[in-house]
């Protein structure tokens, strides 16, 4: 099943929550350097802080910060070049400044500050000094708060939108409980992921489903020492599984794949959960009693993809994130969980009965002869006083 961009997105802000640590260390080290390098006249700590940008940020945060100090560079060389030509005699744009330089000079224009900053300009050191104050001076500020008084010192907004994003994200990894959101988030991913991947198994539980009803209506030894003695490894060896058996041992391996985590509470879960496994396909039962088990073992499997049916429709075919979609999920399921519950306790006393009437055991009479019965043969016959010995 696939999943919507949208969800997608939702779903995996618990990952980059993770991330976030990283990504603020990197805005604080490019702040910190941006600043000291707009004070700076000197090309070669420009030249310095490109290195450390490029060795001590993320990929991914490098460029507007490489920007910013190339610009810086370009700037200062410039200006540079231009103190060197005036020094000779020359006049800016004239034969030794550059050729972008000249091409304005000629045309009448100022040269333009180079592209660079985190907003396509550098900031100015004036400004760069107004905003570090208000920052180094208000620590334990809301983003909000520092958004007011940057505007109060009449700071344009394309200036310190970094720094206010920077302090929201501190504020956000500073709050009570973020660590434990964060896990949620993961954990509710994880919830919504694996109901879809169990409604999709369903599909072949499906199929085991019908091999297994193929097998037990073949040839599958019933009742009796045959039986016994092909459920234990050693006996298969010495005498070997039919087709039919084969097939039914392989299916039983699928037969509750998917089933942990859709029946609610652990002890319902507990109890639902031993229910289904004593109703397993088996050779030694009869034909009768496995056929009863499969039924039972077929809603169980339906009730999978109703656990799915039901994320879907609440996360809209897992296109929005819903962060209480398990007890969304538990309150809906619960009354199909008791029904089904039910209905497995008076499925295991039918075949209990089923067994009773059909499973032959060895027996000893009183008068020492040696012979098979069933449990309900034995029963009855306790009931006027003939008792029959197990051996």
């Amino acid at each position: 099943m696939s999943f919507s961009p949208q969800f997608l997105a939702a779903r995996e802000t618990g990952n980059k929550l993770g991330a976030a640590f990283q990504r603020v260390d990197d805005e604080n080290f490019i702040d910190k350097t941006l600043r000291q390098v707009s004070q700076s006249g000197n090309p070669q700590d420009v030249s310095n802080a490109m290195t450390q940008i490029l060795s001590q940020v993320s990929p991914d945060r490098q460029p507007q910060a490489m920007q910013f100090l190339q610009g810086k560079l370009a700037q200062l060389q410039a200006g540079q070049q231009r103190a060197g030509s005036r020094a000779l005699g020359i006049p800016e744009g004239g034969e030794y400044a550059p050729a972008a330089l000249q091409t304005q000079y000629l045309k009448g224009q100022q040269p333009k500050a180079p592209p660079g900053g985190l907003r396509g300009q550098p900031i100015p050191p004036e400004v760069q000094n107004k905003i570090a104050n208000i920052v180094d001076s208000n620590p334990s500020d809301t983003a909000e708060q520092l958004s007011v008084k940057f505007a109060q010192a009449n700071i344009p907004q394309t200036y310190t939108d970094s720094f206010i994003e920077t302090r929201r994200r501190q504020q956000e990894q500073k709050q009570p409980g973020s660590k434990y959101r964060e896990m949620r988030e993961q954990s509710i991913s994880k919830y919504v992921d694996e109901a879809f991947q169990k409604g999709e198994q369903a599909e072949e539980t499906d199929f085991a489903i019908q091999e297994a009803k193929k097998a037990v209506s073949g040839e599958i030894a019933g009742p009796g020492l045959e039986a016994i003695a092909k459920n234990n490894p050693y006996g298969q060896l010495l005498l070997g599984l039919t087709t039919d058996e084969a097939l039914l041992q392989s299916a039983n391996k699928k037969l509750l794949e998917g089933t942990k985590g859709i029946f609610g509470p652990k002890p319902t879960e507990r109890e639902i959960f031993l229910l289904l496994n004593s109703m397993l396909p088996s050779i030694g039962k009869s034909q009768e009693a496995n056929l009863v088990s499969l039924g039972f073992i077929e809603q169980a499997n339906n009730m999978k993809r109703k656990h799915a049916d039901i994320v879907s429709e609440i996360t809209n075919g897992g296109q929005i994130y819903v962060p209480d979609v398990e007890a969304k999920v538990s309150k809906i399921m619960k009354p199909y969980i008791e029904r089904f519950k039910t209905r497995l306790e008076e499925g295991k006393k039918e075949l209990d009965r089923i067994d009773r009437a059909t499973t032959k055991v060895k027996v000893k009479s009183p008068s020492g002869e040696v012979g098979f019965m069933t449990q309900e043969q034995i029963d009855k016959a306790k009931a006027d006083n003939v008792i029959f010995s197990p051996v």
